[in-house]
This record gives structure tokens, C-alpha cells and sequence, in this order.
């Protein structure tokens, strides 16, 4: 049975209160500067949906995704993450954790005490389990988690889209393919966090 950990997974789009031609003009100046990282600067984009998970039983994941409106579901996520003692994701760190606080900044949401980042170091944030610096430290280069997937020998959450499409699903009216992917990614989160404890790897 897993341990009291709180697995997590994000998708995001462009800021819908934000003009899209001002973004894609302030992307232009900036691009020498920002290069890819302005595909996903929480500054200029917002957060579909944030959807949780966690093992009920053995071999049983529940997840969830938040829904209804952004500053919604990072209240509520931020209520989830002072209940658990740990919060994972593949790339939690670098990505997921900044950008919702980020976002939680824009919106005028208080950050708790759980996820305050001023003054920490990555290897301070002991409450982040994140698969991707598990991976890393085999000692091999980083991979993305549907190559993880692959060597595990886990499907592969990727069917059908991934995450340079969601914006493209979400211009399309296709949420609920984006809502059920990010489910995919959580539950192949806890498979990955498994195998790994399973093979002494964590």
C-alpha cells in the first residue's frame, strides 16, 4: 500500500483574461530572451485543469480532476496539499509546484506554509517527491515520463495527445480529452512511483 502521498498532474493554455495578440507580440520581444520556456511561463498562461490522485487500496488509484475555475481548483489544491505530508509528480520542482504558485500569486491566493519556495533549495523541499530527479539520478541524462513509461514497461499515458497539444484540443472544444489525459498521467505517476520503490530505486 502506498504511503500518504498526494500525486498531481497540470495542464495549461493560454491566460483567457489576456489578449492573445498582446501575448503573442510580448512573446516576439521576449523570445531571443525566454527561448521555449514562454510555452509554459504561468505569467502568460493559466491553469485547464489540476487533477489529484492517490492510492485507495493496493492496485486501486482514485483520481480527480478539480475543474470550474482556475483560482477554484489551486484553492483547493493548496487545501489537499496541507493534508498530505507528500506531493509528487514528474517534474514537481521545476515546473508543476512554480507555476501554480505562480498563478496563485496573479490571482491574489494566500501560499501555505507546505508550499512556500523562498529560501529553500531543491534538496530542502522534502515534502516534494519528484520522479523526474529519481529518474535523473540513475546517472543517465533526463527523459520525459512517456519514456520512463516505456522502460518500466508501463502504458504509456500519451495516447492520442500529449502535452504540446492541449492548447490546440482546448482551441477545439476537446476538453474532456484533455481532462482524461491528465488523468492518464496521474495514474501512470503512482504506477511509476511503485515500480521504482518496488525495484529499491526510491
Amino acid at each position: 500500500m502506498t504511503p500518504k502521498i498526494l500525486f498531481f498532474d497540470i495542464e495549461t493554455i493560454l491566460d483567457e483574461n489576456k489578449n492573445r495578440e498582446e501575448i503573442f507580440a510580448k512573446r516576439d520581444t521576449m523570445r531571443e530572451e525566454l527561448q521555449k520556456q514562454f510555452d509554459f511561463m504561468p505569467e502568460f498562461h493559466q491553469i485547464l485543469t489540476i487533477c489529484v490522485g492517490t492510492e485507495i487500496e493496493e492496485g486501486k488509484i482514485f483520481t480527480k480532476n478539480l475543474e470550474w475555475s482556475e483560482k477554484f481548483q489551486i484553492e483547493k489544491f493548496f487545501e489537499l496539499a496541507e493534508k498530505y505530508p507528500i506531493l509528487c509528480w514528474y517534474n514537481i520542482k521545476w515546473f508543476d509546484i512554480p507555476f501554480i504558485v505562480r498563478r496563485a500569486l496573479h490571482l491574489g491566493i494566500k501560499i501555505p506554509n507546505s508550499l512556500k519556495l523562498y529560501g529553500k533549495k531543491p534538496w530542502d523541499m522534502t515534502n516534494f517527491l519528484d520522479l523526474k530527479e529519481v529518474y535523473r539520478h540513475t546517472g543517465m541524462m533526463s527523459a520525459s515520463l512517456d519514456v520512463v513509461c516505456y522502460n518500466l514497461g508501463i502504458p504509456t499515458p500519451k495516447d492520442g495527445i500529449d502535452g504540446s497539444q492541449v492548447q490546440d484540443f482546448h482551441d477545439a472544444r476537446r476538453d474532456k480529452e484533455i481532462l482524461e489525459y491528465c488523468e492518464r498521467d496521474v495514474v501512470a505517476t503512482v504506477q511509476v512511483y511503485k515500480k521504482m520503490v518496488e525495484l529499491n530505486l526510491i
